[in-house]
């Protein structure tokens, strides 16, 4: 994998299937490095929910950059997922489902110059997507395909 080149990887993240370049690996250094309030108190809701209902371990599920492994991108099913915000989203819950390890990386983000973030309302669409993509998973996971785990093969799955 190319992560090497961009960050010094310890032996776990280097066979992740996703790789997080997150903000929140202190729970207060986002807050630190001067991110709002309100999307903060966002992000740490839209990561517990999905961390929660996906049962993964990461922080922050919605960070800004991704590492995607060959692997991953031979694994999951785009052919359902949306062609927009939620596509992230999306393929977050399908890694899981294909017992794909998910692993956050540490970085710093610098929110005092001119950025791009999600606002408020597109906020609370994720929100509803988010909890659309956890009841899928669930159902998923007792066989009960819908959505973007309808035509994910049984062959991924360990």
């Amino acid at each position: 994998m190319i992560f090497q080149q961009y960050l010094p990887l310890d032996k776990d993240l280097r066979w992740a299937a996703i790789l997080f370049w997150a903000t929140a690996h202190d729970l207060l250094q986002p807050l630190r490095d001067r991110m709002d309030l309100a999307r903060y108190s966002g992000n740490i809701f839209l990561s517990t929910n999905g961390r929660i209902g996906l049962g993964l371990p990461a922080r922050d599920l919605f960070p800004g950059f991704r590492g995607y492994s060959r692997t991953f991108v031979e694994t999951i099913d785009i052919t359902n997922t949306s062609q927009n915000y939620f596509f992230s989203c999306e393929i977050i819950a399908q890694a899981p489902f294909c017992n794909l390890k998910i692993c956050p990386a540490p970085v710093h983000c610098d929110y005092k110059q001119e950025h791009t973030s999600m606002n408020l309302p597109k906020g609370g669409a994720v929100l509803l997507h988010t909890c659309r993509n956890i009841l899928q998973y669930r159902l998923a996971r007792l066989n009960m395909r819908h959505g973007i785990f309808k035509l994910l093969s049984k062959t991924h799955l360990s």
